[in-house]
């Protein structure tokens, strides 16, 4: 949708309003975001306009629009920092007087210049909205109960019909015959399928067809998926459907400027005309619940037509409603539908054959997948070309973790999403979730997990085109293969850039300040474990930052530059796989850092500074797996962090853990502390919010009665899911000590002379690992019964 980025920009801008109030609530800051919502308005009805005849100038006004949003969006935020950066140097040192003056000007002069941009904004917000009379567009507002001066509707436009309609011939007519001369008791009729298969393509054949048309008094189309938000949202999508329903322009007019009983207009209407209502792209029953009371069962001959991709909703809004199950197309009909698609006046090509073979076989009868490969064969003219394109890549595992930073970075969840006491991991999680139950995206689930948590995604070859496709159409995102002037040369704003990357690349893209300026995420990507990049950086002109990943860089010869410090925006860091030999203690600015991953490779030493307990909104730190050059690091200012990876307590003392009052995942080594461990297992209590821990313990024994009273007491934590030890144990624990959260369990050096099977194969576990010396006896047994959690 158009204003897709408009709705994240909002969304951030009120997370700074809720969360930064003593800091943003200045009456600029609240009409820029009226100043958003406004944008958004407009964007909502000219994106129904793109739909519908696909005008050249409603798209340059969209782009237009989208710019001013995400440039709002960083005069905005970059006020919020100065302002924050500001107070906290007054508050936090004594100053004299010309200093704490000196900071009080500057505060004053980002206010100004804050108000001469916002006026800067709404001034073209108001020559672009004006200009919109002569698109044909303007926004739709509805006032009353329920709704705000912001919520908007579209205006009536009839559905698309996709034109070359391949092998549903036969569904239409079933489908017609069932809304015009069945079952006069079937009110709700449903069409089931994944994504892409084309069921609002059947619902448009089936609203457009003679009988359909001859036998109904009135028409409604609603898009239901434009209104997946709260329920309070239902109002807006009755009285679109009443307004469609009714012919009257003086009868909208009254719906939309004064507001009437919605729910009454509705039933009354139905008493006398009938009417089909289309509800298109239903993603949950939320909304259902408010719309029900307006379509009651009896005295009425209006019929309903769901598209939905969840059988569940289809037979939420009606049990006794028929469900029609849309499935993939056929080998001869998804061959002609990509001929039409490719070459719609003539046969393929005997020179194509081959390579169109080849292809068709990757849609596997998916027709969203045949339109876009249709329509990205058809502008390829080479036989080369085509065979290029045929060798899709493999699929390639997204890690679920790092998709779901990158998401917190970019603002597109944020905690107000969250339900209870989830976190925003947990949110971005759920989200995952519906993605993969809509078929979106395929989810791995990992494997020796009891919570059974995703572990990666991956996208159909044909999803990811289409995905690359559209982000370019909405210059969402930017990918560079290699350094060509031509990657480079468009006239757009760049505000996302993935670069893959090799040894012999001579120069630096962002050393352009024309792109630099406008960036807000940069990944590099390596295009083998071995690549390293070691030119020296730039980041003088990334002041708009908000995503940085630095993947296999070589900082060694040339250290980390200190202006990375002044990234002010910056909330995703990642060094991993980086060869470091010094950080920064710069990066102790960046105070807006959300996820800093230092999973970095492995160098003789590597200098730390103490700057990681300034932080204060970092949420996920991932620390190096070495010890060496690391020294006397604290983390107690870190009050929000939720995920700590690589704690070491040779590093840190372990009673700094307790400070961090939200913490949820622990992964940490304790290395010849039994004191450590002591401090550990008592500090761990309700009050905790700790929910996930992995310990590695080496160079310890449990031996002594005292060391496996320890033992048991640290097996017994319902937190430990991972646990590996490094040390001699005279003798197991027996069963009932191990907390039933344990699946993983690494024994090494534990010279046991006893069987540990009897023990270990009653456990939860889902994975063992005995590894050196781990046994000494003669022989191990596992019974027939044994680990059947694992099963």
């Amino acid at each position: 949708m158009a204003d897709c980025g408009v709705s994240l920009v909002l969304d951030r801008i009120d997370d700074l309003l809720t969360n930064e109030a003593k800091y943003v609530r200045y009456e600029e800051v609240v009409q820029a975001q009226a100043e958003l919502r406004r944008i958004q308005c407009f964007l909502i009805d000219a994106d129904a306009d793109i739909i519908q005849d696909g005008s050249r100038a409603i798209k340059e006004f969209v782009d237009i629009m989208r710019d001013i949003a995400y440039d709002l969006e960083n005069v905005v935020e970059t006020f919020v920092c100065k302002v924050k950066s500001s107070r906290r140097r007054r508050s936090g040192s004594i100053l004299n007087i010309l200093p704490r003056f000196s900071l009080i000007l500057n505060e004053r002069i980002a206010l100004h210049q804050l108000q001469s941009e916002i006026e800067t904004f709404k001034k073209k917000i108001s020559s672009l909205t004006s200009s919109l009379q002569t698109l044909g567009i303007k926004a739709i507002t509805l006032e009353g109960e329920g709704s705000s001066s912001g919520d908007e509707l579209r205006r009536s436009h009839s559905p698309v019909v996709e034109e070359d309609f391949v092998g549903l011939t036969r569904n239409v007519d079933d489908l017609v015959e069932k809304l015009v001369t069945g079952d006069k008791n079937l009110r709700v009729v449903s069409i089931v399928g994944m994504g892409g298969v084309g069921k609002t393509t059947l619902a448009q054949k089936v609203y457009q067809h003679t009988d359909v048309q001859r036998y109904f008094d009135c028409f409604a189309w609603v898009r239901v998926s434009d209104y997946d938000r709260p329920k309070k949202y239902y109002k807006d999508v009755l009285a679109e459907i009443l307004i469609k329903l009714i012919s009257s322009e003086r009868e909208q007019k009254q719906i939309v400027n004064v507001g009437e009983d919605l729910v009454y207009r509705l039933q009354d209407l139905q008493r006398w005309k009938k009417c089909l209502v289309i509800l298109d792209d239903v993603w949950t029953t939320d909304l259902l619940d408010g719309l029900r009371p307006a379509f009651p069962n009896t005295r009425t001959r209006t019929k309903i037509l769901i598209t939905t991709r969840r059988e569940d909703v289809a037979f939420y809004m009606d049990p006794h409603g028929l469900i029609y199950h849309h499935e993939l197309l056929s080998q001869a009909e998804s061959r002609e539908l990509l001929q039409k698609k490719t070459f719609p006046d003539s046969e393929v090509p005997k020179i194509f054959v081959v390579p169109f073979m080849k292809m068709l076989e990757t849609s596997r009868g998916l027709p969203l997948a045949i339109i876009v490969l249709g329509g990205i064969l058809s502008r390829k003219e080479t036989l080369r070309e085509w065979n290029m394109l045929a060798n899709f890549p493999i699929y390639s595992e997204i890690k679920a973790r790092k998709l779901y930073h990158l998401w917190m970075a970019e603002g597109i969840i944020s905690d107000k999403d969250a339900v209870g006491s989830e976190t925003m991991i947990d949110v971005a999680e759920r989200y995952l979730g519906e993605l993969a139950q809509r078929c979106l995206v395929q989810v791995l689930v990992k494997k020796h997990s009891r919570t059974r948590r995703f572990k990666s995604c991956q996208l159909h070859d044909l999803m990811r085109e289409l995905c690359l496709e559209k982000a370019t159409e909405e210059n969402f995102l930017q990918v560079i293969d290699n350094f060509s002037r031509e990657d480079y040369s468009s006239t757009r704003k760049i505000r996302r850039l993935a670069i893959y990357y090799d040894d012999e690349i001579q120069t630096h893209l962002l050393l352009r300040k024309k792109i630099a300026r406008h960036v807000r995420s940069v990944l590099y990507f390596p295009r083998s474990s071995w690549s390293y990049w070691n030119k020296r950086l730039d980041f003088s002109d990334l002041k708009l930052l908000r995503i940085l990943e630095l993947e296999g860089f070589d900082f060694v010869e040339e250290d980390i530059p200190k202006a990375i410090g002044k990234l002010a925006l910056l909330r995703y860091l990642s060094l991993r796989d980086c060869r470091i030999k010094k950080l920064p203690s710069s990066i102790g600015s960046l105070r807006c850092l959300l996820i800093l991953d230092l999973r970095v490779r492995h160098v003789d030493s590597m200098y730390m500074p103490n700057v990681l307990r300034e932080m204060e909104n970092l949420r996920h730190l991932y620390l190096p797996t070495f010890t060496t050059g690391l020294n006397n690091l604290q983390l107690d200012g870190l009050s929000k962090l939720e995920t700590l990876v690589n704690f070491d307590c040779s590093i840190f003392d372990v009673k700094d853990l307790f400070k961090l009052r939200n913490l949820r995942l622990l992964k940490a080594t304790l290395s010849g502390n039994a004191t450590a461990i002591k401090d550990l297992v008592e500090g761990i209590t309700p009050e905790n919010r700790l929910l996930s821990l992995s310990l590695g313990i080496h160079d310890c024994s449990f031996c002594s009665e005292e060391d496996l009273t320890l033992l048991r007491k640290l097996l017994g934590c319902s937190q430990l899911y991972k646990l590996e030890i490094s040390g001699q144990i005279s003798a197991l624990p027996e069963d009932r000590h191990f907390c039933q959260n344990l699946t993983k369990l690494t024994l090494c050096l534990s010279k046991l002379e006893d069987d540990p099977m009897p023990i270990v194969e009653k456990l939860s576990l889902r994975k063992l690992t005995l590894s050196v010396d781990a046994f000494l006896g003669k022989e191990m047994v596992c019974s027939a019964g044994g680990f059947s959690s694992a099963r």
